[in-house]
């Protein structure tokens, strides 16, 4: 670990952190964190949860399938993250 990197991999544990992900596996479905082992059922019920919001809310107030994340996720101050 020389250089840029050390740094890198420091900064990127901080903002971990900072959002409150502390260990492995963790998963974010649309700015909702979980973390730990979980049934497949569970995930199922996050994302279809997750579905049913975007669907209600696309097409209205100029939202679109290719801006939602950024509208709603993003502009709600969840993580930036890719």
């Amino acid at each position: 670990m020389a250089g840029d990197c050390k740094q890198v991999v420091q900064d990127g544990h901080a903002e971990l952190l900072r959002l409150g992900q502390r260990g492995t596996p963790s998963f974010w479905i649309n700015g909702r964190f979980t973390s730990g082992h979980r049934p497949a059922a569970d995930f199922k019920v996050l994302i279809d949860e997750e579905l049913a919001l975007a669907r209600s809310r696309i097409g209205k107030k100029g939202t679109t399938r290719s801006n939602y994340y950024e509208r709603w996720v993003l502009a709600d101050g969840k993580s930036a993250f890719e």
